[in-house]
């Protein structure tokens, strides 16, 4: 697993709301690539790979970005690891609780939260440790998703 993080300038506003999450300002940005820019390389690594995201937030800035410059989908199989927590712990987070940071504290995973790399490292973390609790493979929960 390639463990990799392009910071992308999107050439948007930034809210106050989302720096105080992330920590990511236009200051950060200031001279990196745009999303056309890192298309190919992005492409390169993704395609035809699976990809976990916590929650579909990722999911959506991702297409929303590509469908904002015009560019066409890169082909990933998504995977939710939200999802695949209620599935696997549902007498833990059947209706609620399962937010990244509380599954990862759940789990004995530390990290640094709202750090992009991070956080898909914790994603991936928790999809690993359900398929040992469920012994359901990748490709089980590909098919269950």
């Amino acid at each position: 697993m390639e463990k990799t993080s392009i910071p992308v300038n999107p050439e948007e506003r930034f809210s106050a709301f989302n720096i105080g999450i992330h920590g990511i300002g236009p200051e950060m940005v200031k001279g990196c690539r745009t999303l056309p820019q890192v298309d190919a390389r992005l492409r390169r690594i993704l395609e035809g790979k699976v990809l976990v995201s916590h929650t579909g937030f990722d999911r959506g800035a991702l297409d929303g970005a590509m469908t904002k410059y015009g560019l066409r989908p890169i082909g990933v199989t998504w995977l939710d690891s939200a999802m695949i927590a209620r599935r696997a712990w549902p007498e833990e987070y059947r209706r609620r609780g399962w937010n990244l940071a509380n599954v990862a504290r759940n789990l004995g995973i530390t990290f640094r939260h709202h750090d992009a790399l991070e956080d898909a490292m914790v994603a991936v973390e928790i999809v690993i440790r359900a398929c040992w609790h469920t012994r359901l493979d990748i490709d089980g929960w590909v098919d269950r998703g």
